[in-house]
């Protein structure tokens, strides 16, 4: 069993959380895209015991098609060895509780496997060869 939790109350995993992300994405760095007109919640861990099993970062960017910036799941890892065991899901799931929470009722992500997100109701916006754009509208 494991819970999501904010990385507020458990900062110490962030670190191996970045690690994680940037060995994914090189260069890349998920903590980028801050902004001072939107408060983004912070990364969601999903911890077991002690253990880091994965973990999700927010970012801004316009919303698909407009001008508007919007809540965007910037990042989602989880270790190889808690794949398909429902991590991601939660991380997902709770990412959008914290978007409600945060007064959005719009979320959004740029994933290379967007069945995941359509499995939660998600619906995909449009694709590219940088990914498929995903979103959800969510009720309070």
């Amino acid at each position: 069993m494991f819970s999501v939790v904010s990385s507020n109350t458990a900062p110490g995993h962030l670190t191996r959380l970045r690690e994680w992300f940037l060995a994914e994405w090189g260069a890349v760095d998920p903590f980028a895209g801050r902004s001072k007109e939107i408060t983004l919640p912070p990364p969601l861990l999903a911890i077991s015991d002690s253990e880091l099993l994965g973990g999700l970062m927010f970012s801004s960017f316009r919303q698909p098609g407009g001008d508007e910036l919007a809540l965007w799941i910037n990042a989602l890892f989880v270790a190889p060895d808690h794949r398909r065991k429902g991590v991601a899901s939660r991380l997902i799931r709770a990412a959008e509780a914290e978007a409600v929470s945060a007064g959005r009722r719009q979320i959004f992500a740029l994933t290379d496997i967007p069945k995941l997100y359509q499995s939660l109701g998600w619906q995909c916006i449009e694709s590219s060869n940088e990914g498929t754009v995903v979103g959800a509208t969510l009720d309070e």
